[in-house]
């Protein structure tokens, strides 16, 4: 149906696509008009704004023409300050940069209390034989007598208190290999993860270089430890041993192989 307003009434007209070129009498005002081609329909193109005329462009407040600028920040504007800085640590060969954000990391508390947990389990695997050596000791003195079976019962509970330390620190290296997790850390639901790879540090990593260098240097240097400890205070909270192997200490519920990058 094509239709059109009669110019003499207004009067809107309804009739056949056939009646092009006839004439058509308008039921209000009797006026008889011929019937023309309706002109067609134009629908604005979204990108006619790139081909418009200066004119047709918008201005400014101030009655200027300006062109609207293409954004060039990307990232997300719904992001934190924080976020938006941090780097790409997807999973790959060619990440460098790998750093978990803050909101991943184990908290400050969370590895403190897990280095007091694995010093009191390197204690507690000790106790029975320090003990041993204890009450032998307070026997001796008062009288309780020595000779060869109160010496080998000292050695007996010296051996005991020395193995069980050792069999401790042992299992942790086990762990910490393996798992990413000390005793502490598997209390405080913590884990060790290399920055770069995302992967648990293993014996290299993990025991190497993230313990025994860290124990050879406090040795010529006393004052090593406390400095060590003081970096934790950094923005990605790592300790100076974690510098050295790489790693950060995350939280444990954290699906670390397929974390995705820009945290």
């Amino acid at each position: 149906m094509i239709q059109f307003h009669c110019p003499d009434c207004n009067e809107l007209l309804q009739v056949p696509d056939n009646s092009v070129g006839r004439k058509a009498r308008c039921p209000r005002c009797q006026a008889i008009h011929v019937v023309t081609q309706p002109a067609p329909i134009s629908i604005p193109s979204p990108l006619a704004s790139e081909s418009s005329t200066p004119s047709d462009r918008p201005t400014s407040p101030y009655g200027e023409e300006y062109t609207p600028a293409p954004p060039t920040d990307l990232t997300n504007p719904y992001a934190s300050p924080g976020e938006a800085k941090r780097p790409d640590f997807g999973k790959g060969a060619s990440n460098t940069s790998g750093y978990f954000p803050e909101h991943l990391l184990a908290t400050r508390w969370q590895r403190f209390c897990g280095s007091i947990v694995d010093g009191l389990a390197y204690l507690g695997a000790g106790t029975p034989g320090f003990a041993g050596l204890m009450i032998m000791g307070a026997s001796m003195e008062n009288g309780g007598g020595g000779g060869d079976a109160a010496d080998f019962i000292m050695f007996a509970a010296l051996l005991l208190a020395i193995g069980g330390m050792l069999l401790a620190v042992c299992g942790n290296w086990y762990f910490i290999a393996q798992r990413g997790q000390s005793y502490g850390k598997m209390v405080m639901n913590t884990r060790i993860v290399r920055t770069v790879d995302h992967e648990l540090p293993g014996f290299l990593y993990g025991v190497v270089l993230r313990n025994w260098l860290p124990v050879a240097i406090n040795q010529a240097c006393g004052v090593f430890s406390l400095v060590d400890a003081c970096f934790v205070f950094g923005e990605r909270r790592q300790c100076l041993h974690d510098l050295f192997a790489s790693t950060q200490v995350i939280d444990a519920n954290v699906d670390y192989r397929n974390t995705p990058g820009g945290g």
